[in-house]
């Protein structure tokens, strides 16, 4: 079970998937649901998260991964469409057979898959035989409903990758909270539209913010109620809001206090981290 989603960025794009796989009747375990391919002679990269059964997304990715390395690609139409034939061939090699199964017998696989060349990059969903670009977000597995939910509530607009971040954390973290099956930590890699560098985001920055919003969340509440009560007076909801203004100018005075957690993440965002953290495939500078 999983919440995974990617969200086009006006710089960028944020690919995001929670950690905790379920083995049914057994045990909760925590697993990176996100792979990063990086073909450095031909210079892209591909990102790739899934929902449905975790050995057959292995499998389907794995079949990607063989044949992009076989073959010299150049440009995004050529490498989406190298995807989607060997994703088409996949089905029909380990999903096909299950036809004539009942739908909840048969295995499932549905992918995200992020493409990142020197000056684009596109965000693909694949399902069934369905194989598309995505424009907007998009979001997969069990926590779908909520997720879109909380997508179209904030992503009102097409947001730079620094907020797009911020809210990406924000509706996993409810996912997360409130979808039975979603849970552990969140992964969530940044890619940029400019260059070839992707992020990893560390998970214990990714847990700060999610802090940050629960805490966020236990001030906003009393004040939402507290004005849609007619019973409250003026000088009573004056009240209730200076408490909310005094709580959340608390909340950020402690959390941009965490000075070096601001720097990371700024880099981060910045697509200006370390190797432990950065995939790239710029070109080294002559020397």
């Amino acid at each position: 079970m999983t919440i995974a989603a990617g969200f086009p960025c006006s710089d960028g794009l944020i690919i995001c998937a929670d950690t905790q796989e379920i083995i049914a009747g057994y045990s909760k375990v925590d697993t990176e649901k996100i792979r990063v391919f990086s073909n450095v002679p031909d210079a892209y990269n591909v990102v790739f998260t899934g929902a449905g059964d975790a050995g057959l997304i292995d499998t389907f990715v794995d079949s990607v991964t063989d044949d992009l390395q076989q073959k010299n690609l150049q440009g995004q139409t050529r490498i989406g469409s190298e995807i989607k034939a060997s994703l088409l061939k996949s089905f029909q090699d380990h999903i096909d057979p299950w036809a004539s199964f009942p739908r909840e017998d048969r295995p499932t696989v549905e992918l995200l898959i992020g493409v990142q060349c020197q000056a684009s990059i596109r965000l693909y969903h694949f399902e069934g035989t369905g194989f598309s670009q995505c424009h907007l977000p998009k979001c997969i597995g069990t926590g779908v409903a909520l997720a879109n939910s909380l997508t179209s509530q904030v992503f009102v607009n097409l947001l730079p990758v620094s907020q797009g971040f911020l809210a990406a954390t924000y509706i996993l973290r409810q996912c997360k909270r409130w979808v039975d099956g979603c849970g552990g930590n969140t992964d969530i890699i940044t890619m940029a539209a400019s260059s070839l560098n992707l992020s990893r985001v560390p998970s214990i920055d990714v847990t700060e913010l999610e802090r940050h919003f629960d805490e966020f969340l236990t001030y906003f509440h009393p004040m939402l109620i507290s004005i849609a009560d007619s019973n409250f007076s003026e000088s009573q909801i004056d009240e209730v809001v200076r408490q909310f203004r005094l709580n959340v100018l608390g909340l950020r005075g402690r959390f941009m206090q965490t000075e070096e957690f601001f720097r990371r993440l700024g880099e981060i965002l910045g697509f200006k981290v370390n190797s432990s953290t950065t995939y790239s495939n710029e070109p080294s500078p002559p020397s």
